[in-house]
């Protein structure tokens, strides 16, 4: 008899393959010797055999510890970004949805306190300025913080 399941709530890590991030696979792969890198590709030797990642691919830590190759259409469908920064610098997660609401929710609070305090009335595109400038925080302080990692792990 076919019976139907669906795939337990877990959580993985990824990195997505770029070209250009050589350094940050081999950090997030512990400078694994299953590994190679191959001009716009790279072959990860995985539990089943090797494996070709293509550039946009994911590199996919599973729950093993094992990496494995994902393509983005697949990855995108299948997996949500669940980690987010508060301003403070520390690490929660969160679903999407709720974190781009709770950015939205900034800003909103922002320009409101711009106007209780000003009378300024902020236009839509200044709105969306803000907004885009959160994300935009959150996006460089992830990049130091990947920096940051990798200094440590080269000393």
């Amino acid at each position: 008899m076919v019976k139907k399941y669906k795939t337990k709530p877990c959580e993985i890590e990824a990195v997505q393959w770029t070209g250009d991030n050589e350094q940050e696979i081999q950090i997030f792969t512990k400078g694994g010797s299953y590994i190679t890198f191959l001009d716009e590709e790279l072959r990860i030797r995985t539990l089943e055999g090797d494996m070709r990642a293509d550039l946009g691919d994911y590199i996919i830590k599973g729950l093993k510890g094992e990496f494995y190759p994902c393509k983005p259409d697949i990855f995108e469908k299948k997996y949500a970004n669940s980690e987010f920064f508060n301003f403070d610098g520390s690490l929660i997660s969160v679903d999407e949805k709720s974190y781009n609401k709770a950015i939205e929710d900034f800003a909103n609070f922002l320009h409101r306190k711009a106007k209780e305090n000003h009378g300024i009335r902020l236009s839509e595109e200044t709105r969306s300025w803000t907004h885009a400038s959160i994300f935009d925080y959150v996006k460089e302080f992830k990049e130091e913080q990947l920096k940051k990692e990798q200094l440590k792990s080269e000393n």
